[in-house]
């Protein structure tokens, strides 16, 4: 049985909250294991903004691995900036 790693990441932000990110990985290749997003975001779609050097095919992957790997983290570390970032009572 291969064993899993993990990489956690923590963002100590200004107002004293936390977001907290784990990235799991599988051995022997290393290669991400969380799950991807239910409903994709648009930007992580492979036509998107495809690589140069991606020899992925859209046919066969519609969106590109990494982008859904980040696009959790994204949309929560989004939030958390945007919450802070608004002026009082909107």
């Amino acid at each position: 049985m291969s064993a899993a790693h993990r990489i956690r990441y923590r963002f100590d932000l200004p107002d004293g909250s936390q977001q907290v990110f784990d990235f799991h990985f599988a051995d022997p290749d290393f290669r991400l294991t969380n799950p991807p997003p239910a409903e994709p975001p648009f930007w992580t779609k492979l036509e998107f903004n495809q690589c140069a050097n991606c020899p992925l095919n859209v046919a066969e992957h519609p969106h590109c691995p990494p982008a859904l790997q980040m696009a959790d983290t994204v949309a929560r570390l989004a939030q958390a900036t945007e919450a802070k970032s608004r002026p009082p009572g909107v």
